[in-house]
């Protein structure tokens, strides 16, 4: 958790380096520290999460996978899902006003194809497959994701701990 606190202070232009990306600020003491750090030896910090949550997720192995499964899905599935809402709601508030209209729109945060940029324009499947499937906040797909590794916990035991 340090470390992710600690990189979430990254302040450079270059967020994210890819294995193709080349450089364009000046190479400073900082920049150097920042990117060493952030893009290259602590690369390991979302991984480290998951395994950390499938650790305590699997330490409480004599409860039922029911047992386990409802719980897990009561304390990640309803945030996900509530703070999705959420956002939804927000951005079809903020898409009422020519201003932030045109911030949705220049981003591209609500764009389905080459012709709808705005939630306004979707289908009610759409908007399901928003809220659910690929919400606006994007940082809610750590909490799909451990979802769906909660949910096929004993597949997993099961790979794990038998050969094939």
């Amino acid at each position: 958790m340090v470390l992710l606190v600690f990189l979430h202070g990254y302040n450079l232009q270059q967020r994210y380096l890819q294995p193709w990306t080349t450089v364009d600020e000046s190479l400073t003491f900082n920049t150097f520290i920042q990117y060493f750090l952030c893009n290259a030896i602590f690369r390991f910090r979302i991984p480290m999460l998951f395994i950390i949550s499938g650790y305590l997720y699997a330490w409480h192995d004599y409860k039922t996978y029911k047992e386990r499964t409802l719980k897990r899905l009561r304390t990640l599935l309803v945030p996900y899902l509530l703070w999705s809402a959420i956002a939804l709601t927000f951005t079809y508030f903020l898409e009422n006003f020519e201003f932030t209209r045109e911030l949705i729109i220049s981003c591209g945060l609500m764009q389905i194809d080459e012709n709808r940029f705005l939630l306004h324009d979707y289908k009610w499947f759409e908007w399901l497959g928003r809220w659910i499937v690929v919400p606006v906040p994007y940082q809610l797909w750590f909490i799909r994701v451990l979802i769906v590794y909660s949910v096929s916990y004993p597949v997993i035991k099961w790979l794990v701990l038998h050969k094939y």
